[in-house]
Parts: structure tokens; C-alpha cells; sequence
């Protein structure tokens, strides 16, 4: 009598048990794969109650084959990762055959399909990348899922990117780490006027027009040091200020004077009479940079080109925001082929964002190199000479 008021509590409690886990948790497998036979009901009896507290995190939106149960769970699962071993009576093929119909209805992005050399599938959904691996067939099928989402890595990838410190600024993208590296090594970079105190900068926070226009007069002068008639020349003290915003007792009149008289920023002097304000401290644009680094390179005035062939260039989608004189300076730089500007800085765009604030990083970017069609030099080449 005793022993059958055990077996009668016995099937009690896992009835309980297994109708708990189906209300706890809206994952269909729970509902059928637990006991597909008495037999292995039995065989997973004893984990029921230690891998319970793991199921609250296993994503539903992972399909589950019917006819298999659970054979472990090495690690706690998490919203994040996790991993399930199967066993199944049922054959690879009927099992990958599930799978993949499943993957397919249900809208996932099949980074790797299964074939019958390697034995598995790489799936992604909804920020989740699931992997479903077969290990043997012999009188059952082994498989195992594992899941991890894609949206850590992105976090992780991006830390990774940015983790990096070069003098004073910290932050930096790992793509230009090299052309900031070699820039804080040629030493024309000067942050007085936007770090105002010892601690490190964070190079991707926005240059001012003023700083821009120093950091590009003295490194390209730095550049040309042993040529001097390349050069841009100062100014001398007797010269009229040309911005009612910079005057001579500005800390960058010296600069941004020089580069007015020399033509290279816009002003009264080269015809422009909108052009009587600077706003030195007001935040360098994409146009901005683009009108002003391509003449030091091009080693002249801009050419006038017909807004036609400007468009057969980059073909940006929004080239019809773009000013006159930045469409003529992007013409210029797009035929200097790898060296280009645009494609130094910002990559891959089809979007050229004219009045999008330059950070500190692309700006050291676009000064990096100086010259045409392979008639230039780098500050790499320019720090290698001084070795010399």
C-alpha cells in the first residue's frame, strides 16, 4: 500500500511539474518534448527540477523539433547565450528537413544552410544568431542549439573600435588610428582653444572652424617645410583684417587671415561678398572641409565645372544640397582616385550630409595626406624623412 501511494505521488508530481512549465513559460516545446515517451520521460525525471529556472530565459522565437528531449544543459541560459543538447529517435534529415522549413516560414536570415558535409545551420532573427549543430546518429540523433545575440557583439565590436588613447585624445576610431597616430606624432595639432583642461579629449566630439583652419595652415606648411615657395605665407601686420569676427587680436587671426588672403577660405578678398563674418568658433561642416583641403591639394584654384559632371561622380543622392564650390572641390577629389578626402574620412557613403558637423577624428583624417594623383606625401613619409 505504501509503495503505491509513492508511485501515485510520484506521477503526481511530474504531472504538476510539467503542467507548471507549460503555464510558466509560452515556449511551445516545452509543451510536447518533455515526455514523447514514458521511457524517456523517465530518463529526464531527475533534471526537471534543476533545469527549470533555465527556461525562463530561452527565447521562444527558437523553433524546436517535436519528437526530442533535453539530454543537458551545461551552463545557465540567459536572455544573452545559451546552449541545449537534444537526442531524438528521428533521423538528421527529417530533423534538418524541420529546421530548415521552419527557418524559412518564419522569416529568419539563413547565414548558413545545412549541408550533409559539416551538419548544421547558422540562423538570425530579431538581434538572436542560432547555430544547430548534429554530432551522430546511431540509434538516436545528437544535436545541440546554441544562441547568442548579435546585438552584444555589436556592443563588444564597438568597444573595440573605440578603446584606443593617442596624446591628449582618447576614443578613436580603430580605421583612423593610424593617420591620428602619425598627425600627434608630427606635432601641428594644438587644442587650446577646445581643451581647456589636461584631461583627455574625446576625438569624436565636433571641430570648431578656427581650429580647423590652424591645424590645416601649419600642417600643410609642415608638410612643405623644405619648399618654401609652396608654402602659405603669413600675414603681415599692417594687412586689414578680412572678418569682422577675427580681429588681430584674435589668438587664430594669424591663421585664418592667411588662409583668406591666400584664397583658400572664402572672403571679400576672393569676391565674396556674403563672406564677411568667419565664425571661428561656429562647428566645421563637410562642405567646409571639402572646399578648403582640396585647392592644397590640387595645388591651384578650383576648376568650374558643370553640375552634370559633378553628378557622374559620387553620385551622391543628395547632391542637390550641396553648394556650387564644395560640387567642384567633390569633382577634384574624386579623381584623385585613392587618395581622395571623401573616401579617406568617411568611407563608403552615398550621402554626402554637406552641413554635417566634422568630428576631430575626420578632421585629422583629411589632413593626413597632401597632393594629387599620387603626386603627394603623407605624414607617415613626412615622419619616416625625419628619421632619415
Amino acid at each position: 500500500m505504501n509503495f503505491e501511494k509513492y508511485i501515485f505521488s510520484r506521477k503526481l508530481l511530474i504531472s504538476v511539474l510539467f503542467f507548471t512549465l507549460n503555464a510558466c513559460n509560452s515556449n511551445s516545446f516545452l509543451e510536447t518534448r518533455f515526455f514523447p515517451s514514458t521511457k524517456l520521460g523517465e530518463k529526464i525525471e531527475s533534471q526537471l527540477l534543476s533545469k527549470y529556472k533555465f527556461f525562463t530565459y530561452y527565447p521562444s522565437i527558437i523553433p524546436q523539433y517535436p519528437n526530442s528531449y533535453i539530454e543537458k544543459i551545461p551552463e545557465a541560459l540567459t536572455d544573452d547565450k545559451g546552449i541545449i543538447f537534444f537526442l531524438s529517435d528521428d533521423s538528421i534529415e527529417t530533423i534538418s528537413d524541420f529546421y530548415n522549413q521552419q527557418f524559412k516560414s518564419d522569416s529568419w536570415e539563413i547565414v548558413k544552410f545545412f549541408s550533409k558535409e559539416d551538419k548544421s545551420f547558422i540562423a538570425r532573427k530579431k538581434g538572436l544568431e542560432v547555430e544547430l549543430i548534429f554530432l551522430s546518429h546511431d540509434t538516436t540523433t545528437n544535436y545541440f542549439i546554441t544562441y547568442k545575440s548579435t546585438r552584444i557583439s555589436v556592443t563588444e565590436e564597438v568597444k573595440k573600435n573605440y578603446d584606443n588613447e593617442v596624446g591628449k585624445f582618447k576614443n578613436i576610431p580603430e580605421v583612423l588610428y593610424s593617420y591620428v597616430n602619425d598627425l600627434v606624432a608630427l606635432g601641428t595639432l594644438d587644442l587650446e582653444n577646445i581643451n581647456k583642461n589636461s584631461q583627455s579629449l574625446d576625438i569624436n566630439t565636433e571641430i570648431n572652424r578656427r581650429t580647423y583652419a590652424k591645424w590645416i595652415f601649419k600642417t600643410y606648411n609642415k608638410f612643405y617645410q623644405d619648399i618654401p615657395e609652396k608654402q602659405i605665407r603669413p600675414v603681415t601686420f599692417n594687412s586689414k583684417p578680412v572678418f569682422s569676427d577675427v580681429p588681430m587680436n584674435d589668438p587664430d587671426y594669424f591663421f585664418i587671415q592667411g588662409l583668406a588672403e591666400a584664397g583658400i577660405i572664402s572672403s571679400s578678398l576672393s569676391g565674396d561678398n556674403n563672406s564677411l563674418l568667419f565664425y571661428p568658433n561656429a562647428y566645421l561642416t563637410r562642405e567646409d572641409l571639402i572646399v578648403w583641403k582640396t585647392p592644397l591639394d590640387l595645388g591651384r584654384g578650383l576648376p568650374i565645372i558643370s553640375s552634370i559632371h559633378t553628378e557622374k561622380t559620387w553620385g551622391f543622392e543628395d547632391i542637390v544640397t550641396i553648394k556650387t564650390k564644395a560640387r567642384q572641390a567633390l569633382y577634384v577629389d574624386f579623381h584623385n582616385k585613392d587618395k581622395s578626402n571623401v573616401r579617406r574620412i568617411f568611407g563608403y557613403i552615398t550621402l554626402f550630409q554637406p552641413k554635417k558637423p566634422v568630428t576631430l577624428a575626420e578632421a585629422i583624417t583629411s589632413l593626413w595626406y597632401f597632393g594629387y594623383q599620387e603626386k603627394g606625401f603623407s605624414a607617415y613619409d613626412i615622419l619616416q624623412k625625419q628619421k632619415i
